[in-house]
């Protein structure tokens, strides 16, 4: 089936997406009737303001591009760079996917570290939805790439960077279900911003069996990416915060070990059941003891015991300010000082001022 857009005001386009649309498209989409209808409607972007520039990667449904975005003819903000996804054709799910996660992206207030939603065009086709754009890529091209990060970029400061992103989606009832380096663009200024809700979720409360109310969506599919999903998930397909903080452990170890592949040496039915049985991935060799022991409270098998990510951006916090004083504190090499300082012409000197003062002071008496 075709999906035509051609509505004049995008209001009636969303409501008509929401009533009409989505029951056809499957029970995976039908948690956009909670995101409260027409205060979530995306901002439509008039499609001659947009000035497509190339193709800078492929989605799911639809190719990637950087564009120019002006709207000073209509009083808005000057040109400026954005990313835009596309649909390869007007296919009704991969219209209904984007424009899912369209009304997503509008849900959750503009944060530093998330990708954040720009706009959409859905007069014509095809349909466009405008994002943040992030000069550098993923976080993951990077990592292999030893040499783009720049030195004071620590890995450290990309962490916090994604549990603040991360933080922020949780306070606002999202879960993300594919978080990963693949997932984590990096903007002109290499902050780290947590990209790609075409798998999040919108989640509600539940009760489980411990009588804790927790904020649940249940799949109805059994796709995961096995090397970042919690064990219990793999069971009950039940994504939560806690599955989310689970995968924010795997994305510490890809930074930490350059943006290598989790379980490099297991194939996806191995990594299912060694995990079920307890094991973790070993400490990377560039890893404090501190980031290592937080992947691990990650990865903890009971999701309550999981640690929230505010928990966690206070401990890496708390390791990022050690690090930088333990750079500000560093002994600078003697050699390295000028030679008329040096602890040793510095000693010589202290000590021939200190036997001119005693013979000063014998010839007083």
């Amino acid at each position: 089936m075709k999906l035509f857009v051609d509505f004049t005001k995008p209001e009636e386009f969303f409501v008509k997406f929401q009533r009409e649309l989505l029951p056809r498209v499957g029970p995976d989409c039908s948690d956009l009737t909670l995101l409260g209808g027409m205060s979530n409607i995306p901002r439509e972007v008039k499609r001659s303001h947009v000035v497509m520039i190339n193709k800078i990667g492929q989605g799911g449904f639809g190719d990637v591009w950087k564009a120019m975005i002006d709207e000073s003819t209509v009083g808005g903000v000057p040109g400026y760079l954005v990313a835009v996804k596309t649909t390869k054709d007007t296919d009704l799910e991969g219209a209904a996917e984007l424009l899912r996660e369209a009304s997503l992206m509008a849900r959750v207030p503009s944060h530093t570290n998330i990708v954040n939603l720009v706009g959409v065009v859905t007069s014509g086709t095809p349909l466009l939805l405008l994002i943040t754009f992030c000069e550098h890529g993923a976080l993951s091209s990077c990592l292999k790439n030893k040499t783009s990060i720049p030195t004071q970029k620590s890995k450290l400061s990309i962490c916090l960077d994604v549990a603040r992103g991360m933080d922020h989606l949780a306070t606002s009832s999202i879960v993300h279900r594919d978080l990963a380096a693949r997932n984590v663009l990096l903007d002109s200024l290499w902050t780290g911003k947590v990209a790609d809700f075409g798998l999040s979720r919108v989640t509600v409360a539940s009760t489980s069996d411990s009588n804790d109310v927790e904020m649940v969506y249940k799949s109805e599919d059994r796709m995961f990416a096995v090397r970042w999903t919690a064990p219990d998930t793999m069971e009950t397909l039940r994504y939560t915060t806690a599955s989310d903080v689970w995968s924010f452990g795997i994305t510490l170890f890809e930074i930490y070990s350059n943006g290598a592949r989790p379980y490099s040496t297991m194939d996806n039915e191995a990594v299912m059941k060694e995990v079920q049985l307890g094991y973790r991935l070993p400490k990377p060799d560039d890893c404090s003891d501190c980031v290592y022991k937080s992947m691990l409270l990650c990865w903890d098998a009971n999701p309550l015991s999981r640690p929230s990510f505010t928990a966690l951006i206070d401990i890496l916090a708390g390791e990022e300010r050690k690090e930088m004083f333990a750079k500000q504190t560093m002994v600078v090499p003697a050699s390295s000082l000028p030679t008329s300082t040096t602890p040793s012409n510095y000693m010589t000197r202290r000590g021939l001022a200190l036997v001119s003062h005693h013979f000063q002071s014998l010839l007083v008496l």
